[in-house]
């Protein structure tokens, strides 16, 4: 299932991400092996390299969203 992205920061976001390796092919020539694009190399750097911003207690900062996600599911999983 998927849904519409509504989120206009989200979406410039991506935008940006997206134009970065575009303009700079050789970029996304590393995740390119035998004519074949490693999504999954190239999703994982996004996720551990690529810091995104997120308001924290009405501040800016910079986080990964490999990170995120990782603190999530401890928190949906933690046994009290």
């Amino acid at each position: 299932m998927f849904l519409k992205l509504t989120d206009k920061s989200n979406i410039a976001h991506l935008n940006h991400t997206l134009s970065d390796f575009a303009w700079d092919g050789y970029r996304l020539a590393d995740y390119i092996e035998n004519n074949i694009l490693q999504s999954m190399k190239l999703n994982k750097y996004f996720n551990t390299e690529w810091p995104v911003t997120r308001m924290i207690d009405g501040k800016k900062e910079y986080v990964y969203p490999a990170e995120t996600f990782a603190m999530l599911l401890k928190e949906l999983y933690r046994k009290d």
